[in-house]
This record gives C-alpha cells, sequence and structure tokens, in this order.
C-alpha cells in the first residue's frame, strides 16, 4: 500500500500577513486546499502524516519537522510528499538544497504540488527543481536583504525595530507614519532612575541589586536583582534616548571544519547608534557621568564599603566548571589532645582558602599557598620562554622566510581558484554549462577557496614573528611582578597579575597532603 505524506511551513511573507490579517491561518488554509487535491486524484494523507513547520528557519537544522520528514521518507512504502509550492521545503543554501534532492531522488518519492509533480529519477524534473530552488534562495536572500535594509532606515530615521523592549519601556506604533516607537512605563521608569541615582551616588552594581532586593522591588523577569543584569541597565542607550541597530551581530564562522552560527557583542562604534524619537529616562550627562563611573571600576567587582581581599580576584577559574574561584575568610577551628580529653581544646585559625563558587567537584586550597604556586608557575614560563626567544633570534631569518614562503604559495593557490571561479561564472553566461553543471563545479571551487582563506588566517594568527614581538613586551612584566610580588598590597597585587595574565585554570582534587594542584596559567599574548 502506497503511503503520502504532507509537509506544511509558513515563509516569512506569511508571518507578515497574518500579523496584519489576524483572523488568517495560512498552514489551516493550505491544508484545505491541498486535501481537497489529494482526496480527488485518490491520493489522500492520514492526519498523522501531516508536518506542520511552524518555524520559519533559514536551513534544515532549524527546522524539526523537514527533518523528520526527511527520515520518513526512507520507509519505502511512501510513495510522495504533498506540497503546496517545491519553494516551501527548502530556502537553505547549496548544502541544503542538495541534501533534499538526493533524499528524495534516491528514495524514490515524488514531490507533488497542485500545479506539478516531480520524479527526481526523471533528468528534467531534477534540473527543473534546481532551477525552482535555485530562484527561491535568490528570492529569499532578496528578501532578507530589502528588510535589513529597511529596519536600518528605520533605525537612522529613530525607530525602535527590535521586538524586545527594555525595561521601562513598551513598543507602540507611531501614527500615520511606518515603523514602532518607545513608551515610558512610569512605574518602571521610576526604578530605572533609581538604579542610575545609586550609580552616580557611588554604589556598585552589587550592592545597587541588594538595595532593591531590600525593598522587595522584582526584575522584569519576576525575580530577584542580580549585577550582571543591573550592569546591563547601566549601559543601556536607550535609557538616554538612543536607538541602536546590530549591537548583537549574527555570525557565521568555521570552527574545526563545522559551520557554526554566533551571536557576538560589538564595540561601541561598530554598531549604528541613533538618536531615538522615544523619550529619553536618563539624560545624556547623567549616562555618561554613569559610564565613567563604571569604566573606573571595571576590573573587579568588590561589595560596598568592603576592600579586596584576594588577589587573585577575577583570575582563577575552576577546570570544572569555568566559574570564577572566590575567598574564603579564615575561620577558627577546635581539636582535642588526646581526642578523649573534651575539656582541654586546642584552638587554631585556618588560613583564607579559595574555593569554586558553583559546587563543584573542584577541592579548595590555602589561598596563600595558591599564591606562591603561582609565582612559581611564572618563574618557570619566564626561563621557558627566555629559551623561545633566545632560540628564535638565532633562527630568525629562516623561520621569517618560511612563513613568506608559506603565504606566498597559498596566495597563488587562492588566486587560481578565483580564476577557476570567474571561467565558470562566464561558461554559464555564454551558455558552456548548464546551471546545474555549474553549481556542481563551482562548489568544488568554492571549497577550494574557503580552505585556502582558513589556512592562510591560521598562518597570520600564528605568525611567529609577532608573537615573539608580544614576549619580548611581556617578559620584563613577568620578571617586574615575580621581584615584587609579595612586596604589594592585595590592590596592587591584583592589578599588577591582571596586566600580564589573561585567566588561570585551576585544577585540585585531592584534599590535605594529597594536593595535587595544577594551575595553567594562559598569559596575555
Amino acid at each position: 500500500m502506497n503511503i503520502y505524506l504532507e509537509y506544511l511551513r509558513k515563509s516569512r511573507e506569511d508571518l507578515d500577513y497574518e500579523r496584519n490579517n489576524q483572523n488568517y491561518q495560512t498552514l489551516e488554509r493550505h491544508k484545505e486546499r491541498l486535501k481537497l487535491i489529494t482526496e480527488s486524484t485518490g491520493r489522500p494523507v492520514n492526519e498523522e502524516n501531516i508536518y506542520e513547520e511552524v518555524v520559519s528557519g533559514d536551513s534544515i537544522s532549524e527546522r524539526p519537522e523537514i527533518q523528520r520528514l526527511l527520515h520518513d521518507i526512507e520507509n519505502p512504502t511512501v510513495k510522495g510528499v504533498w506540497v503546496i509550492d517545491v519553494q516551501r521545503l527548502c530556502r537553505g543554501d547549496l548544502g541544503d538544497q542538495d541534501k533534499i534532492i538526493k533524499t528524495f531522488k534516491y528514495t524514490n518519492t515524488l514531490i507533488i504540488t497542485p500545479e506539478k509533480e516531480y520524479d527526481l529519477s526523471n533528468p528534467a524534473d531534477e534540473e527543473y527543481l534546481i532551477d525552482k530552488l535555485s530562484y527561491s534562495r535568490k528570492e529569499y536572500n532578496n528578501i532578507k536583504k530589502r528588510l535589513n535594509e529597511g529596519r536600518k532606515d528605520s533605525v537612522y530615521n529613530g525607530c525602535f525595530v527590535s521586538g524586545v523592549c527594555c525595561y521601562g519601556y513598551e513598543r507602540y506604533k507611531l501614527k500615520g507614519q511606518k515603523g514602532f516607537s518607545l513608551k515610558i512605563i512610569e512605574e518602571q521608569a521610576e526604578i530605572v532612575r533609581l538604579i542610575f541615582q545609586l550609580c552616580l551616588d557611588g554604589k556598585g552594581t552589587y550592592a545597587i541589586a541588594t538595595h532593591l532586593n531590600s525593598l522587595g522591588i522584582k526584575s522584569p523577569k519576576g525575580r530577584d536583582w542580580r549585577k550582571n543584569g543591573i550592569r546591563e541597565m547601566l549601559h543601556n542607550e536607550t535609557y538616554a534616548g538612543y536607538v541602536k541597530w546590530q549591537e548583537r551581530k549574527y555570525i557565521t564562522v568555521v570552527e574545526n571544519g563545522e559551520i557554526k552560527h554566533k551571536t557576538i557583542r560589538q564595540k561601541k562604534g561598530d554598531y549604528l547608534l541613533v538618536e531615538g524619537k522615544h523619550e529619553a529616562i536618563i539624560s545624556k550627562e547623567d549616562f555618561d557621568l554613569v559610564q565613567a563611573k563604571l569604566k573606573a571600576c571595571s576590573t573587579k567587582y568588590v561589595k560596598e564599603d568592603k576592600e579586596l581581599k584576594n588577589p587573585l580576584a577575577g583570575i582563577i577559574r575552576c577546570s570544572e566548571c569555568g566559574f570564577v574561584m572566590a575567598r574564603i575568610d579564615a575561620k577558627q577551628s577546635v581539636y582535642y589532645r588526646p581526642r578523649s580529653d573534651k575539656s582541654n581544646p586546642i584552638y587554631y585559625s585556618r588560613k583564607p582558602a579559595l574555593h569554586c563558587t558553583h559546587k563543584c567537584k573542584t577541592i579548595s586550597h590555602t589561598l596563600e599557598y595558591v599564591e606562591i604556586a603561582l609565582i612559581e608557575a611564572l618563574k618557570e614560563w619566564l626561563v621557558e620562554n627566555k629559551k623561545i626567544i633566545e632560540n628564535y633570534t638565532n633562527n630568525q631569518n629562516s623561520i621569517v622566510s618560511s612563513i613568506v614562503n608559506q603565504l606566498e604559495v597559498l596566495n597563488k593557490e587562492l588566486n587560481k581558484e578565483k580564476a577557476k571561479l570567474e571561467r565558470l561564472r562566464d561558461f554559464l553566461d555564454d551558455g558552456i554549462y548548464d546551471k546545474k553543471t555549474y553549481l556542481e563545479r563551482s562548489q568544488i571551487v568554492e571549497e577550494n577557496i574557503n580552505t585556502l582563506n582558513s589556512q592562510i588566517s591560521k598562518i597570520n594568527a600564528e605568525n611567529e614573528e609577532i608573537k615573539m614581538e608580544k614576549l619580548k613586551t611581556l617578559i620584563p612584566k613577568v620578571e617586574s611582578c615575580i621581584s615584587e610580588y609579595f612586596n604589594l598590597s592585595v590592590k596592587e597585587k591584583n592589578e599588577m597579575l591582571r596586566s600580564i595574565i589573561d585567566k588561570v585554570i585551576y585544577t585540585k582534587t585531592k584534599i590535605r597532603s594529597e594536593s595535587d594542584l595544577k594551575l595553567d596559567i594562559h598569559m596575555k599574548i
């Protein structure tokens, strides 16, 4: 018995249309239309065989229902899949398109639409589908470009384009013009003003959070306030009357041969910042004063009215969970000698120690001993890197020459591949290659270009000459730290270590005399 499946997906245009026409349900309409056609053609689809995709993702990896569909059509009893249009199957890149085509082709599964039936064992149908999906991808990229340009233009006009409002505001539609802006929620705005005023009065983010919690005021998520959330608010230019574009940027990177998507936070000056149409909660003068205060105390977090007691604050991190190690105050303990004679207790004081704040299996260790171990590790680092500098100086010419030669070879290969890609485009324009052949061959060339670019970037990142210059600058600072460390105050120790060390990974799994303390130092090179 032949089984037929049905795949439904909303596009971005559908989502926009539904927002403007609240009673319109895209998937329900598509389902009803396909039901009439499938029953009239004698190839009906059971309800359990309908796959409804409510996610409008760019790639297959972001769409669980299409993944499930591609898995289920491996069943030999599945004869075909109904879709309202083949473009609903895929708008992804060449890799996603290739996966869709090959899966349907090699499982001998038909793609059936109200207008046409695609049998990919037929070369003509396969080529036609490739053209349709390629056009769909091009159209999708153009839509994304237009949307981004539209949002960017809105920001230039002072409109608010984010879907999520910051605490103290609500979004509203501008009357008689395109776009949205922000309206102050006075009750929340009073709390925002209080937070900024407390910062201007000299309170730190931890103290501000503690003060708000003591007043019973809840955070935007209905929880207790935390210092990180307070810091985010104090840095938010929206409160000073500005709107932003791409402060957090979505990027695609290649790591260990895998394509990954990341969201990065751009530095001020790298993203668009424009005076908005909305009313500011905080004046520009007060906002700038707060930024200056935050910058002045950004190196460490110290509770209000407390002095820094941990010279390793913000430097030592747990190897198991990655959290910063914290200082435990000295405590008085007691033991009895002999143990049976409890009338004669002997008191002793435990020294301050470092411990992980995340309650993992990492064992605490005396702070003083960790400091000594860190300085000893710096001494070893100093000896090793002085030898590296000496060896590099003796072989500098040959090393630099080798790097230059490698880059020359790779750049030549890169230029050859780019020239190949240009020729392929010429062949496509001249009609020598059809679109299918062009896509197959250009994909190989583009992969070679990406590989060569990665190799060039890696060599530049590992450039020995640059590394040696950084080492030469760092070594005198390390020597100074080793010789002066134990004569400095806690604050001076912390500042000196931060000037040379990025972080130290702390590992310890045994207790008492069985100490297996290990410190993995990451220097600022």
